[in-house]
């Protein structure tokens, strides 16, 4: 069995609980539990965003903060939210599914410039 086919459930599960959550999020997207927190909108969509990353992982060498544009989704509604979700989670199936496993021991490097934030194996980067 390939390592990919073995981390889909993983993956179906985290985006299910994912998806519960994001429903869930109150329109009030100014909302800050504390007054050095991001706001509950900004973080809601992060969360949303999150397959990307997963997507990168799977078909780059490498992410540099430094140099890679990011556009973070507006809040709108915790409707639009979930579609981001699944629309991301649907890529990062088929980036997953399409992961040879020989891929998951090449080395992946995520930085920020000069400064490097993490470095190693593809498979410990996706575990992170």
């Amino acid at each position: 069995m390939s390592v990919s086919t073995l981390l889909l459930p993983e993956l179906e599960q985290e985006m299910k609980v994912t998806r519960i959550m994001l429903e869930r999020v109150p329109m009030k997207a100014d909302f800050v539990p504390h007054p050095k927190s991001t706001p509950l909108g900004k973080l809601a969509a992060h969360v949303a965003q999150l397959p990307g990353f997963g997507i990168t992982i799977l078909t780059t060498p490498s992410l540099d903060f430094m140099t890679t544009k990011f556009t973070p989704v507006p809040f709108e509604s915790p409707q639009q939210l979930v579609k981001a979700l699944d629309e991301g989670a649907a890529k990062l199936r088929n980036a997953l599914k399409s992961t040879a496993d020989s891929a998951w021991t090449e080395p992946w490097k995520l930085s920020a410039g000069d400064k490097v934030l993490f470095e190693g194996e593809r498979f410990l980067a996706w575990q992170k």
